[in-house]
């Protein structure tokens, strides 16, 4: 049981509710005649007013109570005289009560006895016999009776359990949005403040929460410059760069044949040097929480032909398989192409030469399936958690000589996410490496 709340509300609810039920075996042990001094204080005070009516007005108050008992179903009641007559003239009792009254007359205290309709009991009172007829209860009477043990216990475990939820609840409260607060942070809400909401529960839980938004204002600092400094590294590097390659145009123009060499490689590395700014700035866009300014429907079996062939071109050491169903998703054309892109090139660059790669869409009922496998060393199980983070490399040497910078697998899964999908990376047993793309239908 890992949940704080149903910790808290259990042990709560079960301590409440011995308390409560060890209280009621007190107070039961303690008044043990509780219920039956309760009817017969019952019984004693409608009796008093029967024999005060007799009293008053004769046999004829006698008569009005029999009468209003059969009228408005109340329970009968008799006044008999102390040696167990009844007081009405011409009638006689029941021989069932004529027993009763002399056994309340022997023993000086009231008698009971039940029948089919319910419960006779005599009493002597003032110098009278009172004989009363005490409906039966219904099941539900006898059940909500509240002097019975087992109704006290329900109650006393209702109420505790109420009680106990709504403390265990309020207690828990800050905790869960704390929660849903850094669930939001996580998913890039920098924006998410919780001190407004949980600043009304002082104490302690209201300076965690203050202390959580300046965390959380700390972090989305850090971050906005980090992606500032970013995009303007970038930017400013594209001026040298374009100043560069002009130059190095002049350079061709102005050396002989032994300069071709060195020149080439200067405008290789040029090249990848615009490359990773291109992604550096597309990365940045992405990191910065904006989302698709334009969708288009997007054929990505069409789109995956493309990308490729073109990498055949590049990856003739290699075979490439492509099987892809029709499929159309809507987005951005040029994101899905650098997603997918960075996918396939990536799997070129470690594949063993002579080996295959293969890349297959496959339209499922609720989502496209694009899976990129090749036949390489795959890389170490703890580093696939990371291999979607921005700048990270498994090898650093393997990752310079093929020109890789950590960036391109960042972009793809920032751009696959803000399609509305998901990519996972895994090590295929027996040898290879399986990138799978799960984006939904259009």
């Amino acid at each position: 049981m890992r949940s704080l709340f149903l910790k808290i509300f259990l042990y709560f609810w079960l301590a409440m509710t011995l308390i409560g039920a060890i209280g009621i075996l007190i107070a039961l042990n303690s008044t043990p005649n509780a219920a039956l001094n309760y009817r017969k204080e019952q019984l004693s005070s409608a009796g008093q007013t029967l024999i005060d009516s007799y009293k008053a007005e004769g046999v004829k108050a006698l008569h009005d109570q029999h009468r209003r008992a059969r009228e408005e179903n109340l329970p009968r009641m008799l006044l008999l005289s102390r040696e167990g007559k009844s007081l009405l003239p011409g009638r006689a009792l029941p021989r069932h009560l004529e027993q009763l009254a002399s056994r309340a007359i022997d023993q000086e205290g009231p008698v009971t006895d039940r029948g089919p309709r319910g419960a006779w009991v005599v009493m002597p009172l003032d110098n009278y016999l009172l004989a009363a007829e005490l409906p039966r209860r219904s099941r539900l009477e006898h059940l909500l009776n509240p002097r019975r043990l087992g109704i006290r216990l329900l109650i006393a475990f209702l109420v505790a359990g109420g009680v106990c939820w709504m403390l265990a609840r309020s207690l828990t409260a800050p905790l869960r949005r704390l929660r849903e607060a850094t669930r939001e942070i996580a998913a890039g809400q920098l924006q998410t403040r919780v001190a407004p909401e949980l600043r009304k529960w002082g104490g302690e839980t209201g300076d965690l929460a203050i202390d959580f938004d300046h965390m959380t204002e700390r972090v989305a600092t850090l971050l906005n410059n980090q992606q500032r400094l970013l995009r303007d590294i970038s930017h400013e590097l594209r001026s040298p760069l374009a100043r560069l390659n002009v130059a190095l145009e002049l350079a061709r123009r102005q050396t002989g044949e032994l300069a071709i060499a060195p020149l080439n490689r200067i405008e290789l590395e040029a090249e990848r040097l615009n490359i990773m700014i291109g992604q550096l700035l597309t990365l940045t866009q992405l990191e910065s929480g904006q989302g698709i300014s334009r969708t288009e429907p997007v054929a990505l079996d069409i789109l995956l032909s493309e990308i490729v062939a073109d990498a055949a071109f590049e990856g003739q050491h290699l075979t490439l398989d492509c099987k892809a169903e029709p499929a159309t998703v809507n987005g951005s054309l040029e994101l899905l192409r650098q997603a997918l892109e960075n996918i396939v090139r990536n799997a070129l660059h470690h594949a063993p030469a002579g080996s295959e790669v293969t890349v297959q869409l496959k339209v499922r009922q609720t989502d496209i399936h694009i899976s990129i496998r090749d036949q390489g060393p795959g890389v170490p199980p703890a580093a696939l958690g990371r291999l979607f983070d921005p700048f990270y490399r498994v090898e650093e040497d393997r990752a310079r000589r093929s020109g890789g910078s950590g960036i391109g697998l960042a972009i793809t899964e920032r751009a696959v996410k803000l399609h509305g999908g998901s990519v996972t990376a895994e090590n295929i047993p027996g040898g290879g490496f399986e990138v799978v793309v799960l984006l939904p239908r259009a």
